[in-house]
């Protein structure tokens, strides 16, 4: 762009600078040659893509996208955007596209939301996410100035009965982690499942921990370090006696098959490459099955190791706010459900732990 076109488009967008300071106000402070820098020209245009986001649903969409992809996760960032697109799929059908994400009101997002349960037989669990994905959109549109108002601020997620929260008995991981061969694939699954059991990390943390975010005190891993982690802060927890012999037997099993810690990345195939978090679930299941646990009626995934570390993490007297740190939650919503999971047997031990049945007064 010439330096009189850019002028042009400068002035024809002053109205809008009065909200989002654009090129323009720049200009004030910059000479022309400054301004149509390549720097200077690479922030006009990303802010003239922000205003016309406002007016189109697409360009709305990328300018998320783009805005949120360095502080979501992957997959959660591309689930937001499938249940965006159902959103504006609703808006096509029903012929409402003239709706700009700028005119969106809170009476349409409900209007599709109770068609979604209605019409379209969704759960209100489903539904509800769907709203978690319009209300994280519209938070961005309003953090980037180009909204004044969240529509989806006055809307409350349907009323839902809470998922059961599976977790194993101390007796079902003993036949779990009992039937796991001594092999090169054993001997690293059982490092990942006792991995995600001990410290309730997730999965992905678990594959994507390395030997040099390990602290080690005279040979014996005591503290690990997540650093690729759900909501971008890295953390530190301990290594239990358990998970430390585990992670020293894989770490010897490696070594025998001529593996240099070189290799950084903990967790690896034969052919050593990372191994994906499909292949942690297919072995884990395999395990399950033929330790005979699959016919209990628990959910054999790894992701049942993390909640059964929390469970009896809570029973067995840790705190809530001492699990939320170990377990990288943001905050004491995400505990809750493991709180009240744990609630009827927190009642059969009242006896037992009642004041009065501990201390003499």
């Amino acid at each position: 762009m010439d330096k009189l076109n850019l002028k042009k488009a400068v002035a024809l967008t002053t109205p809008i600078a009065s909200k989002i300071p654009l090129a323009a106000e720049i200009a004030k402070k910059q000479d022309l040659n400054s301004l149509v820098s390549q720097e200077a020209q690479f922030n006009y245009r990303r802010k003239i893509t922000l205003i016309e986001a406002v007016n189109n649903w697409d360009k709305a969409v990328k300018a998320f996208t783009e805005g949120r992809k360095n502080y979501l996760e992957k997959k959660t960032l591309d689930g937001y955007l499938v249940l965006l697109k159902t959103f504006t799929d609703w808006l096509k059908e029903m012929e409402l596209l003239d709706i700009t994400p700028g005119l969106m009101s809170d009476s349409v997002i409900e209007e599709y939301l109770n068609y979604c349960i209605s019409a379209r037989g969704n759960s209100k669990g489903t539904a509800n996410s769907k709203l978690v994905a319009l209300k994280i959109f519209y938070t961005f549109m309003v953090e980037k100035k180009l909204m004044e108002h969240n529509p989806t601020d006055g809307i409350k997620k349907f009323k839902n009965d809470e998922p059961p929260i599976y977790s194993f008995t101390p007796e079902q991981l003993k036949k779990i982690f009992g039937i796991i061969p001594d092999t090169w694939r054993g001997a690293r699954d059982n490092s990942i499942y006792r991995m995600i059991v001990e410290t309730g990390c997730r999965v992905d943390e678990a594959l994507n921990i390395g030997i040099r975010d390990t602290i080690f005190s005279n040979g014996i891993p005591i503290r690990l370090l997540f650093k690729e982690t759900k909501n971008h802060k890295p953390r530190e927890v301990s290594v239990t006696p358990k998970l430390a012999e585990a992670y020293l037997y894989w770490l010897n099993k490696r070594h025998n098959f001529g593996v240099s810690n070189e290799i950084d990345m903990l967790h690896i195939g034969l052919e050593l490459k990372p191994i994906n978090i499909r292949t942690v679930q297919k072995n884990f299941l395999e395990y399950c099955q033929l330790a005979g646990i699959d016919k209990e009626g628990v959910r054999c995934s790894p992701y049942t190791l993390k909640h059964t570390f929390c469970k009896l993490f809570l029973l067995g007297g840790g705190s809530v706010n001492a699990l939320r740190e170990i377990v990288g939650h943001i905050d004491n919503r995400s505990i809750s459900k493991y709180v009240r999971a744990t609630a009827k047997e927190a009642g059969e031990n009242h006896l037992s732990f009642a004041p009065s049945q501990v201390y003499e007064f």
